[in-house]
């Protein structure tokens, strides 16, 4: 059940809050190259942990959130030009969230093994 609400909120919803406020806060067009490489490792990690998840093998989740912690800092350095103010605030918050919640995903694979 967990994975469905994953799929809706990370991959979709959050996805496409971080590009869609990226596009709003960034001071200038951001580069090809970096929009290529936050599409690539967000969904990449996505794919790993899900993957890793149906096929009941844990590293692989691990590594997922390895790389989603990659795309995030990506994210988060497309908008370290933003002009200083509350959505810019809020947008970090976000990304910091994201991240936060997939490292408690992690240490709940690996406390799910322990048991």
């Amino acid at each position: 059940m967990w994975l469905v609400a994953y799929l809706v909120l990370v991959v979709g919803v959050a996805q496409s809050a971080l590009a869609g406020g990226q596009a709003w806060l960034a001071p200038s067009r951001l580069k090809p190259v970096l929009l290529a490489s936050e599409w690539g490792l967000f969904n990449a990690a996505n794919s790993l942990v899900i993957a890793g998840t149906l096929l009941g093998h844990p590293g692989w989740v691990h590594v997922g959130t390895l790389v989603l912690i990659a795309a995030l800092a990506l994210f988060l350095r497309g908008v370290r030009h933003a002009a200083a103010g509350w959505p810019v605030r809020v947008y970090r918050m976000l990304v910091v969230l994201l991240g936060g919640s997939a490292l408690v995903g992690v240490g709940l694979t690996l406390w799910r093994m322990r048991s």
